[in-house]
């Protein structure tokens, strides 16, 4: 489920994974790299850090996972506010360093053709000495 809201000129972008009838083993398994992706994204994120390495963080712990192959890297996320899409740039392998008060739509993703996708998105706000999810909805579904 993705869905996003337009308020007052600025937009969100949140998305959660969801599973029709019974949840498989394999459905767990990506699921839950879905989220440890964002939740060790989001532990690192804070003033001074290099999006590249927030996405090699991600694609590492899918790798771990042994999802590696399944690793969306376009999916990373986006800069969010008055538009879906801008700044900062989290297009792969950006050069963008975040700085306090970037606001940004996180969506590390696992997506498997005939299966589905893991992804937690959320909007994350960069502080002065880190960062947080502005995004109050749970984010485990299974």
């Amino acid at each position: 489920m993705d869905m996003g809201v337009h308020y007052q000129g600025y937009f969100t972008d949140t998305a959660r994974t969801l599973c029709a009838g019974t949840v498989g083993r394999r459905q767990r398994e990506v699921l839950q790299c879905g989220l440890d992706m964002f939740e060790a994204v989001l532990a690192e994120t804070r003033p001074g850090v290099p999006v590249a390495d927030l996405q090699d963080l991600a694609q590492g712990l899918a790798e771990e996972a042994d999802y590696g192959a399944y690793y969306w890297p376009t999916g990373f996320g986006q800069g969010i506010g008055t538009n879906v899409a801008e700044l900062p740039s989290l297009h792969w392998k950006s050069e963008t360093v975040l700085q306090p008060g970037h606001v940004f739509a996180l969506e590390p993703v696992i997506l498997i053709q005939g299966l589905g996708c893991g992804v937690m998105e959320d909007q994350i706000l960069v502080t002065d000495t880190g960062a947080r999810s502005l995004t109050p909805a749970r984010k485990t579904t299974w």
